[in-house]
């Protein structure tokens, strides 16, 4: 999986890790 900064997919991703 790869995000980037300012791309919807690095917010979701951003958003599961942090709910666990």
């Amino acid at each position: 999986m790869k995000f980037t900064p300012g791309s919807p997919s690095f917010l979701v991703g951003l958003r599961q890790t942090r709910m666990g």
